[in-house]
């Protein structure tokens, strides 16, 4: 082969073809692999050995941060986006008219707040309004470590920011609603489902018939 790359130089060649661009004295052979792509980075993550001291790290930042509600050995959790004006008046999510919305959604499909627990993507947003980018990324390590120390057996996901967030899906929510999905909480993976949130509801009544069918399929993987 030096031989023929020899006669390509004195007969003037100075390029070679291939499938991969190379130096033009290069000997021909196999193409190089292509470069292994970079792994994702990982996911945030924050350490709590108990619940309890999860609230009061929480509780350091303020007392009225709206944390959660419910019970956490219900075995469901639901997680929505961010703080009401009615949330960050009483320090419980889902405190204003969604969560009434919210409170007969669970009721219909024999739940309450005694039977599920209720959390936030961002509970330490201080005012109302979709999070930005920056206090979803502030939250995000302290939400998944929360739901990694209640250990629910399925959460239901309120809306596109917790579902792209959380789940690491971009489809809007109307196209991934009822698509059962996985969490990844480092120890374990948890079945999830996204759904429309109640205040989307509260704008669009339409879209309530396929939340009911999200909420049915719920009440199926639970048993009951």
């Amino acid at each position: 082969m030096a031989a023929f790359v020899a006669w390509w130089r004195l007969a003037g060649v100075d390029a070679l073809v291939a499938r991969h661009p190379r130096p033009w004295g290069q000997t021909l052979g196999p193409p190089s692999p292509a470069p292994r792509p970079a792994a994702p980075p990982a996911r945030p993550r924050a350490r709590f050995a108990t619940l309890e001291e999860l609230r009061a790290h929480v509780r350091s930042a303020g007392p009225r941060v709206p944390l959660a509600d419910g019970n956490p050995a219900a075995g469901l959790v639901v997680v929505g986006e961010a703080p009401s004006a009615a949330d960050l008046e009483t320090g419980r999510p889902f405190s204003g008219p969604a969560g009434q919305l919210l409170d007969r959604m669970l009721a219909a499909i024999g739940r309450d707040r005694g039977s599920a627990y209720l959390t936030l993507l961002c509970p330490r947003l201080p005012h109302p309004g979709p999070p930005p980018d920056d206090a979803i990324a502030a939250d995000l390590a302290l939400t998944l470590e929360h739901l990694r120390l209640v250990a629910p057996r399925a959460v239901l996901v309120l809306g596109a920011i917790p579902a792209r967030s959380l789940l690491g899906r971009s489809e809007p929510i109307a196209a991934l609603r009822g698509t059962w999905c996985e969490l990844d909480l480092g120890d374990v993976r948890v079945p999830a489902l996204p759904t429309f949130n109640p205040a989307y509801l509260l704008r669009r009544p339409d879209a309530k018939r396929a939340a009911w069918a999200d909420l049915l399929a719920l009440k199926a993987r639970l048993g009951g």
